[in-house]
């Protein structure tokens, strides 16, 4: 370098080396910095795909409620439905052992006024539409004895009242393979409710009445939540009562 001094030269290598020293060390700062980038990016795309998988969750949710209410509402109709001709029946009822006790034990006819009218106030106080037990039927489709017992059973559930008064709503009968049928004695499975006791006595009653043996037990925990209190499931089972 012609002019210069070594000094001089020696400065400006100096400067160089620093200038070089401060890029090397800008460059790995940036590379640092982008590497951070990159890592927050990533972040940010995992966090927005969980918030996606959490709307698709509500959504289904809310797809389930909606489902839910308008089978909570058709449940209802049907039950209301249902009612007309059992509290038709049960007040009928009512009259005819009203009737049957004026002849017999010569009631007055004031007192039977009364008695007609409280029996009739407790008949509807045990079955409003939110409160009937029902009672699903299963038997093994390819026992004709079983499937008859099993209308039998229907029918004698939707006649009427219980002898306490209280309406028994049995919808109908579903034909279940071998696989699905208790092997030994039948089965009363049920979610407690208000008329647990009662309708469990009647459904063992009228079971034993067509020649089944029966045992009550509770519904798991995972059944019990899709069922409504005082809901009863008989499975008639393989094994009869010895005649």
């Amino acid at each position: 370098m012609n002019g210069l001094n070594p000094e001089s030269i020696q400065s400006i290598r100096l400067r160089v080396g620093w200038s070089a020293a401060a890029l090397v060390i800008g460059s790995v700062a940036l590379v640092a910095a982008l590497g951070g980038f990159g890592s927050r990016i990533s972040a940010l795309r995992s966090e927005a795909a969980a918030l996606y998988l959490d709307v698709d969750k509500l959504q289904a949710t809310k797809i389930g409620l909606e489902k839910d209410i308008v089978a909570r509402k058709a449940q209802y109709q049907e039950t209301v439905s249902a009612l007309k001709p059992l509290a038709v029946a049960g007040v009928a009822k009512i009259h005819e052992e009203a009737t049957a006790d004026v002849t017999k034990n010569n009631v007055p006819h004031a007192e039977l006024s009364h008695k007609v009218v409280d029996a009739t106030e407790n008949f509807i106080a045990k079955n409003k539409a939110g409160a009937v037990p029902r009672v699903y039927i299963q038997a093994f489709r390819d026992d004709p004895d079983a499937v008859e017992s099993a209308n039998k059973l229907m029918a004698k559930l939707n006649g009427g009242a219980s002898p306490t008064g209280i309406a028994i709503l049995a919808p109908g009968v579903e034909r279940v393979d071998r696989l699905h049928t208790p092997k030994g004695i039948s089965e009363i499975r049920y979610k407690p409710g208000d008329n647990q006791q009662e309708v469990l006595d009647l459904l063992q009653a009228a079971l034993q009445e067509l020649g089944y043996q029966s045992k009550a037990k509770k519904l798991s925990p995972a059944d019990a939540r899709r069922a409504r209190p005082d809901h009863y499931e008989v499975w008639l089972g393989l094994q009869k009562s010895p005649p």
